[in-house]
């Protein structure tokens, strides 16, 4: 669903930590095999409707929301680990100057959406909450 959005006219920026993954993604090519994928990105590129970087600064403040959709592999023990998850929390979460809304995968155990606002307000500026901070979702 995220890939479509800029054809309803929104402007999406993805930030990965892999420089060379976002060259590639903003030269309208796809790194993995989705059927129909790489002429989307190829068309949404080019208008500057989507697009891609490194710098976790550059959205911070720019998105009304952060869609967090990172791996989370198994533990030995089965378990998801959500080490991702928090990780982006961890280095978002200081950047954040204006209330925004977090959104997971539908696919993390429950509560993690609850977990990962605890850890981006625990590593802002003074480390509390305010009202309408951030707020935590689950996307399907």
């Amino acid at each position: 669903m995220r890939r479509v959005w800029p054809s309803f006219g929104h402007r999406v920026i993805g930030v990965d930590i892999d420089a060379r993954r976002v060259d590639v993604l903003n030269s309208g090519r796809s790194t993995i095999f989705e059927r129909d994928l790489e002429p989307m990105l190829a068309r949404h590129t080019s208008t500057g409707r989507l697009r891609f970087t490194t710098d976790y600064r550059e959205v911070a403040d720019w998105a009304d929301v952060h869609f967090v959709a990172v791996g989370t592999p198994a533990n030995p023990d089965g378990s998801a680990d959500l080490s991702q998850v928090f990780a982006v929390a961890e280095t978002l979460g200081p950047l954040l100057t204006r209330p925004t809304v977090i959104a997971g995968k539908s696919t993390v155990p429950v509560g993690t959406a609850i977990d990962a606002r605890g850890t981006a307000t625990r590593t802002r500026a003074g480390g509390r909450r305010r009202r309408g901070d951030v707020e935590p979702r689950v996307s399907p």
